[in-house]
């Protein structure tokens, strides 16, 4: 029920976004930004044993040394017995240090991956709200629940992807570096910088690259592959390991299958091209958007068959598909009627059917019943 009640307040907040008033007042659109932002933060940040990532972080919090006489020799194995990344790895020793409790590690990952998610929307959302709206069903429980590293990593690829939009490789390099101490895996989308994603798109080279994709996955899917690689002996041995890992997991080694997700993306692609030449004259983004979504629906199909690859990789630019949904909105009569209609049709109802997943199956223990440290346990201790 608890996601259940943000889902509305959301939808609440996307309904006005669509309205005239909206965009004519400034002090409530700083007001609803203000609210947004409290409870998000408060949600996920303030949680009490609710979420996938709990049990593992909660261990690692244990057993890290405090050690502060020893960050400067740059050696976190004085601290890490779980091997995580060094930036996450003293973030947690500063914490514990200052005798607080590991929520205060997941509020500080959550304000950070709020800001990031706040970043990207404000800037190429013509429909903030709206944006926000698909933020919270799609990407904010993955981050925010079940991946605490990489909501930290994502902050700093939201400010890499305002130096991709300039052309500023520099800038563009050293925010995609800093977000490697948190979560390693974003250090691959460096040579993103040399592809044009703020040109017209190739719909001819996208098209082809998403069939092979689609056709790699189906018949020789990178599970396989990784399987391949590892006998022949080509991948360094800590990436081969932990990969050979996951392959043996239930929850990581499953994929996806092209489901509901593989048709929702299909009938995005499909609107964006259809209506292509318009969003480009009217709105300075959408090129941008569209190619970094084209860049999401790639790797999320090649990846599909491995849900480890798909939540470290495509996770990162799923955003963008959120974004160029409210684009979507531009090309809708002015009717508010008409653009409601749409706004329920298309996010509201993906949004549900993303939700039903809190409820059913194992990974509804995870997330249920929701607690929160304000009326769950607060101000008593954690464990």
């Amino acid at each position: 029920m608890a996601y259940l009640i943000i889902f509305l307040i959301f939808t609440a907040f996307g309904c006005y976004n669509l309205t005239e008033s909206y965009r004519q007042n400034k002090e409530s659109q700083a007001f609803l930004y203000s609210v947004a932002f409290i409870i998000l933060t408060c949600f996920a940040g303030l949680r009490y044993h609710t979420g996938a990532d709990w049990p593992n972080y909660e261990l690692h919090y244990d057993t890290i040394l405090p050690r502060i006489d020893k960050f400067f020799e740059f050696r976190y194995e004085f601290f890490d017995p779980m091997h995580f990344e060094i930036g996450y790895v003293y973030l947690s020793s500063i914490v514990k240090t200052m005798g607080l409790d590991i929520t205060v590690v997941f509020f500080i990952a959550v304000v950070m991956n709020i800001i990031g998610a706040f970043i990207l929307i404000r800037q190429f959302s013509p429909y903030p709200f709206v944006a926000l709206l698909g933020f919270y069903a799609y990407n904010y429980i993955q981050y925010n629940f079940a991946g605490v590293r990489q909501a930290i990593a994502f902050l700093f690829m939201a400010i890499a992807f305002q130096h991709l939009y300039k052309r500023n490789f520099w800038r563009y390099a050293l925010f995609i570096i800093i977000g490697f101490f948190f979560h390693s895996s974003i250090i691959v989308f460096i040579p993103l910088f040399f592809i044009p994603f703020h040109k017209a798109t190739n719909v001819k080279l996208v098209v082809a690259a998403l069939l092979i994709a689609f056709m790699i996955n189906l018949f020789f899917p990178i599970t396989e592959v990784i399987s391949m690689l590892s006998r022949v002996g080509v991948l360094p041995e800590f990436v081969n390991n932990k990969l050979l890992s996951y392959l043996t997991r239930d929850d990581y080694g499953a994929g996806r299958g092209f489901g509901i997700g593989f048709i929702l993306k299909l009938l995005i692609f499909l609107f964006g091209l259809r209506y292509r030449q318009y969003l480009r004259e009217n709105t300075p983004y959408f090129d941008f958007v569209f190619n970094i979504f084209c860049l999401y629906f790639f790797i999320w199909t090649l990846t599909n068959s491995f849900e480890v690859l798909i939540s470290r990789y495509s996770l990162y630019f799923q955003i963008f598909q959120e974004i160029l949904l409210s684009y979507f909105l531009l090309v809708i009569p002015v009717r508010k009627s008409m653009r409601i209609t749409f706004f329920a049709v298309f996010l509201v109802g993906m949004s549900f059917y993303f939700m039903s997943g809190l409820y059913r199956g194992t990974i509804a223990k995870e997330y249920n019943p929701y607690k929160n440290y304000l009326f769950y346990k607060w101000p008593f201790e954690s464990n």
